[in-house]
């Protein structure tokens, strides 16, 4: 027979502490059999109900349960109806323990079938967290009073709870799988669960935690025969997981980058990173770390760091849109966000982090299609996910969480054990969050926490912060200028009209927007900004009140797009082969005279281009991401060179100019003016000796500017805020470097 602990608490009848009791179990080291347990009685009086008989959990309900356990969404489901139809109830939840995060996991399927909303609980909160905490059995009589009761999720779901049985999910064996939680007894809502029922909840709890133990074990040889067969996959498709020493050091030993290195208008919320070119976004990704004072705050080792840029941008597939170079410009977008002020006040420095990473890493090994095509294909991936929803979502976080755990890349490994679970329980959530139907379910919770005001002590309103940033992050490229608009929806529909040839082929119509002989861009662009894209950034505008310029982007986005609309209305669709008009220059100006006709101010915001200045002349490239970096004179003579390239700033003076001030800087053995904010060792030097740069830096940077020609590309000078070299203080440099 068991041992039987029970501990009465708090049952001060008639006081405000008049709220339950608990009831403790113990487990004996040598337990007795399921089928004796099946229908027993306890003779106990101590267990005598004061109310009507509970029924026993019988075998034919054990072996029910048993035969569910290769799904253990249908499992948890059987579950709670038998437990609300046996103890006569009116809700039921049953938590997962997720031993990763240490939290509790709930799925409310009493909001209907197709539900996928998540109710955490972390150890120790609220009563399920405290019943996970001291596997104890908690039975409150009056909801309301009780210290633990958490209410706003009462509030949330308009549920109103008056009486609790909690209780742990334990086995034989002394393991816990989860926690119970029952409401609302329908015969007795003023007495609740009498006695009878904590005995049965006991019984119970074995027989469910059996089920859900034998459940999780299959689901996890199911997901590890999956990871194996993606992972053969991969092999054969050449994912090229090794990074070579070579690229690693490089980047190691590259001196820190100040974000004006790569153009003065970097900062700039209309400046499309990807003009910066391809071969520079490992650099930039690096200064994303070091401008907002991560590399410094949480003490990240340069060379895992290094590695792990690479390796995220190693496990992106080459598709026209979900690369590695959406990547880059999404986490360029929030690293603007994350400046902000309104931004470091609101998030901290933890949620801020977690953000940055989650942009690098969101659309990690894309496959090129959507979730729907991933479940009507039957793929690896959405076998995997398909019960929890999101399948590239969460297959990109697993992805994220596999190189962040790589020794190589874990640049978290020695942070405290509870900051490590909060950065990556964020990732996860914000990651998640950039599935538009996720999206679209939290819409009305972010527009209620941006007209009420964020508030700062609500985890809720962090969350919902931190999703819209996100999502304003994955869709930046509608808000920058239009003419990099269109080429980024030719991306983004050539990746939808292979998906819709595949779907052709399996025998499944593709969505029109998916279709390449159906689909209009315009219009279906106008649809989604008027849907997703104009709401999103008109509550980021109301949040972040420095990212408002984003929002008049995107509205004067749209009204070239209708113009757009327009302007085809008029062209014979014979004469353009698909896609060629998003690249037409004459279809581009007539669109932007219409505009103009319209508004000037709007025509100006959507042909705004700070993406590339060369000369004070913007530089249009056939491909952005095939020119080098405008501060390299070596890059100069190779932009040149491209197929499209018409720029007469950019003559043969320029190249001989540039070729002169090379051999200039060779004959004086002077590096180019570049990259000399910070020196590159991050692990000897102190704080104090990084604050400021040696004079005799500047004095080289000086020198090598005023050897510059005219027509020199760029400027890398020190900000004029900083006071200017005497003559002197040169003569004493000089000296001492010669001593």
């Amino acid at each position: 027979m068991r041992n039987r602990n029970l501990q009465l608490q708090l049952r001060n009848r008639g006081t405000k502490d008049d709220w339950g009791a608990s009831i403790r179990y113990d487990i004996d080291d040598t337990p007795t059999s399921y089928l004796n347990q099946f229908g027993a009685a306890d003779d106990d009086d101590s267990l005598s109900s004061d109310g009507g008989s509970t029924p026993p959990v019988s075998p034919t309900t054990y072996l029910r349960f048993m035969s569910l356990t290769d799904d253990l969404q249908l499992l948890v489901r059987d579950i709670i109806d038998e437990a609300k139809r046996s103890l006569n109830a009116e809700a039921c939840a049953i938590f997962i323990l997720d031993e990763v995060t240490k939290e509790l996991v709930a799925k409310i399927f009493d909001n209907g079938p197709e539900s996928q909303d998540e109710l955490r609980v972390p150890f120790g909160h609220g009563v399920v967290g405290r019943v996970a905490l001291t596997r104890t059995l908690m039975n409150i009589r009056n909801a309301q009073r009780c210290p633990f009761f958490y209410p706003n999720v009462d509030q949330t779901t308009g549920f109103r709870t008056k009486n609790i049985l909690c209780f742990p999910v334990i086995d034989n064996s002394g393991l816990m799988v989860g926690v119970a939680e029952i409401c609302n007894k329908k015969d007795s809502l003023e007495t609740g669960f009498s006695r009878r029922d904590e005995k049965f909840a006991k019984n119970f709890g074995i027989h469910c935690a059996t089920c859900i133990a034998h459940s999780i074990f299959y689901k996890k040889i199911q997901e590890t025969y999956l990871k194996s067969h993606m992972a053969t996959e991969m092999m054969v498709q050449g994912v090229n997981v090794v990074i070579p020493d070579d690229d690693i050091q490089r980047l190691v030993t590259d001196p820190r980058r100040d974000w004006r290195y790569f153009n003065d208008y970097f900062d700039d919320f209309a400046f499309a990173p990807r003009s910066i070119g391809e071969n520079h976004f490992h650099k930039a990704s690096m200064t994303f770390f070091e401008d907002l004072g991560f590399t410094y705050q949480f003490r990240i080792n340069k060379r895992k760091l290094s590695y792990l840029v690479l390796r995220i941008s190693a496990g992106y597939r080459p598709v026209p849109y979900h690369n590695w170079s959406h990547a880059f410009a999404v986490a360029h977008f929030c690293w603007l966000v994350l400046r902000t002020d309104a931004c470091k006040q609101n998030l901290d420095d933890v949620e801020r982090l977690s953000l940055l990473i989650a942009c690098l890493c969101h659309d990690i090994d894309h496959r090129g299609t959507t979730n729907s095509f991933q479940l009507q294909s039957k793929t690896p991936l959405a076998q995997l996910y398909s019960s929890e929803g999101s399948v590239l979502e969460r297959h990109h976080y697993a992805q994220t969480v596999s190189i962040l755990t790589t020794p190589e890349c874990d640049i978290l490994s020695h942070l405290p054990a509870g900051q490590y679970r909060s950065i990556l329980s964020n990732i996860r959530e914000v990651i998640l969050a950039t599935d538009i139907a996720a999206h679209l379910k939290k819409v009305a919770q972010i527009q209620k926490m941006v007209k009420a005001g964020f508030r700062k002590s609500s985890i809720v309103d962090h969350y919902m912060l931190s999703s819209l940033i996100m999502t304003a992050s994955d869709l930046s490229d509608q808000s920058k200028n239009f003419h990099n608009a269109k080429l980024i929806a030719e991306n983004i529909y050539t990746e939808f009209f292979a998906q819709g040839d595949l779907e052709n082929e399996i025998g499944v119509t593709p969505l029109e927007m998916m279709d390449r002989h159906k689909a209009f861009v315009p219009q279906v662009q106008i649809e989604f900004l008027d849907t997703i894209g104009l709401p999103v950034f008109k509550m980021l505008s109301e949040v972040i009140p420095d990212g408002k310029s984003t929002y008049e982007s995107i509205c004067a986005n749209r009204v070239c797009w209708q113009a757009l609309h327009e302007e085809m209305s008029r062209v014979d669709p014979t004469t353009l082969k698909e896609l060629d008009y998003l690249r037409d220059e004459e279809i581009e100006k007539k669109v932007f005279e219409r505009v103009r006709a319209i508004n000037p101010t709007i025509a100006d915001i959507a042909s705004k281009r700070v993406d590339l200045k060369v000369n004070g002349r913007v530089a249009y490239l056939a491909s952005p991401d095939e020119f080098g970096h405008m501060y390299d004179g070596y890059d100069i003579e190779a932009q040149t060179t491209l197929p499209g390239f018409e720029c007469s700033a950019l003559n043969n003076n320029t190249i001989r100019a540039t070729k002169q001030r090379k051999a200039t800087m060779e004959a004086t053995r002077c590096s180019p003016p570049i990259a000399l904010l910070k020196d590159d060792d991050d692990d000897e030097r102190d704080a104090s000796s990084r604050q400021r740069t040696p004079r005799r830096l500047w004095r080289r940077a000086r020198d090598v500017l005023e050897t510059m020609s005219s027509t020199c590309v760029g400027s890398c000078s020190p900000r004029q805020s900083r006071r200017h070299l005497s003559d002197e203080d040169d003569d004493d440099d000089d000296e001492n470097t010669s001593q």
